[in-house]
C-alpha cells in the first residue's frame, strides 16, 4: 500500500498546544516517512501530555500506537525521531526486554497496568500510528499555522512587488519562527510590524 496515497485522518485529538491525528496500521519506518511527509513527526506520549495521551490511545485499535521513540540497535540509547534522548519514560513493567530485536516503541493504555504505557517492538510490526503538530493561532502546518494570508498585513517593496504572507513555521505550541522580511514573530502569528 502506498501510505502517501491515504484517506483523511481517523481520529483527531488536540491537547496541551499539539494536535495528534491518527490513520492506519503500518510499520514504523513507514509512519515515520508519513509525518514527515506532511511536516509532523510521530507522536511523543510524555508524561505532560499523558492524560490527553492515554484518552486518544483507547479510542484507537485497542490501544496499541507506534510512538517516535526508537533506537539504532540494542547497544544504543533510545531517542526520538528528531533526535532528543527519550526521558521521563513510561514503560511496562519489564521493559524494554529487547525480545527479539525490538527497536521501535508502541504506547498503550489499559485497565491491566502492566500493559499501559510503553513497551518496545519489532520495527516491522504492524501498528496504528499518531502524528503530532503543533497548534499556533489555532493553527497547524496543515491549514497554514504562522502563515496566514492577510490583506491587512501586506507588505510593498521598493520594487513593487508585496508579500501578504509571514511565510512562518510553527516549531512548538504558540510559537512561531522564521518569518519572512518585514513580518516578525508573535506569539502564534507571523505579523507585520505596526
Amino acid at each position: 500500500m502506498n501510505i502517501f496515497q491515504t484517506a483523511a485522518f481517523a481520529y483527531t485529538e488536540d491537547c496541551s498546544g499539539w494536535r495528534f491525528e491518527s490513520q492506519h496500521r503500518t510499520d514504523w519506518s513507514s509512519a515515520r516517512s508519513y509525518c514527515s511527509y506532511l511536516e509532523g513527526k510521530l507522536w511523543r506520549p510524555t508524561s505532560d501530555i499523558w492524560s490527553c495521551a492515554s484518552s486518544l490511545i483507547r479510542r484507537i485499535d485497542n490501544g496499541y500506537i507506534w510512538t517516535g521513540a526508537h533506537r539504532y540497535s540494542e547497544s544504543s540509547s533510545w531517542e526520538w525521531t528528531d533526535g532528543s534522548s527519550v526521558s521521563g519514560t513510561r514503560w511496562w513493567p519489564g521493559e524494554p526486554n529487547d525480545a527479539g530485536n525490538e527497536d521501535c516503541v508502541i504506547a498503550s493504555d489499559s485497565s491491566d497496568s502492566s500493559k499501559s504505557g510503553w513497551n518496545d517492538e519489532m520495527c516491522s510490526d504492524n501498528f496504528i500510528f499518531v502524528c503530532e503538530w503543533p497548534i499556533c493561532g489555532g493553527r497547524t502546518i496543515q491549514n497554514r499555522a504562522c502563515n496566514e494570508r492577510e490583506s491587512y498585513d501586506k507588505i510593498t517593496f521598493r520594487d513593487k512587488s508585496t508579500r501578504n504572507s509571514g511565510d512562518g513555521k510553527c516549531t512548538s505550541p504558540g510559537t512561531c519562527k522564521y518569518c519572512k522580511d518585514g513580518f516578525y514573530a508573535s506569539g502564534g502569528y507571523c505579523k507585520t510590524k505596526k
